[in-house]
């Protein structure tokens, strides 16, 4: 099981820090890996964040890994997110992790930057 410390959850290869940056938005850090394991850990996290209807930046830097399993919860993010009017961005993923991405078709959706920098400029630019 995993040990929930404050706003940090560490699960066997993942740790999510959550961090408020500015009016009605959320920078969400996913470390370790994001699979079929730890998939529900991270929901059970992130869902209620996402219906306090805020706009979520999730920065992947430290994100090692991702398998269908992750893929699918981060298109359920950006669904439940669109339905509220909000946005997710993607921040600096990994070669991998963007690979992964491309491979299963989800970059059109998701929409990733290299900063945090800049999709906070796009967030309050409006883009979705």
């Amino acid at each position: 099981m995993g040990k929930l410390r404050g706003n940090i959850i560490e699960k066997r290869d993942v740790k999510i820090q959550v961090k408020d940056i500015e009016e009605g938005v959320k920078v969400i850090k996913i470390e370790g890996e994001l699979d079929t394991l730890t998939s529900p850990q991270a929901d059970k996290i992130i869902s209620p964040l996402i219906a306090e209807g805020k706009s979520i930046i999730i920065d992947c830097n430290n994100l090692s890994y991702l398998n269908s399993t992750g893929l699918a919860l981060l298109l359920k993010f950006y669904i439940q997110l669109r339905k509220r009017n909000s946005s997710l961005k993607i921040v600096n993923p990994s070669k991998f992790v963007y690979e992964a991405m491309d491979i299963f078709g989800v970059l059109k959706q998701l929409k990733i930057y290299k900063t945090q920098e800049e999709a906070i400029k796009s967030l309050n630019e409006g883009g979705r």
